[in-house]
């Protein structure tokens, strides 16, 4: 990166339909859950997510929903 630019952020700039794909570990940060637990549960298959290169992609928005799903589910059902 040159001087004077600047880091991407990982958001949808605005748009409320986009879907933007996000790095393991921004998406960690964003979702407020550790690194290691998202991996965990993407290799687990219980998380959407793309495998490109050896790196974890998320769309954000969309493991929000399901993580909201999940905490609002009656227990011993969350993983449905």
């Amino acid at each position: 990166m040159r001087s004077g630019e600047s880091a991407p952020t990982w958001q949808n700039g605005g748009h409320e339909n986009a879907h933007t794909t996000c790095p393991l570990g921004p998406a960690a940060r964003l979702l407020r859950v550790p690194a290691k637990w998202l991996r965990g549960e993407a290799q687990a298959g219980r998380i959407p997510h793309l495998k490109a290169d050896g790196a974890f992609l998320f769309d954000v928005a969309l493991v929000q929903r399901i993580l909201l799903r999940r905490a609002r589910a009656p227990e011993g059902q969350a993983h449905a």
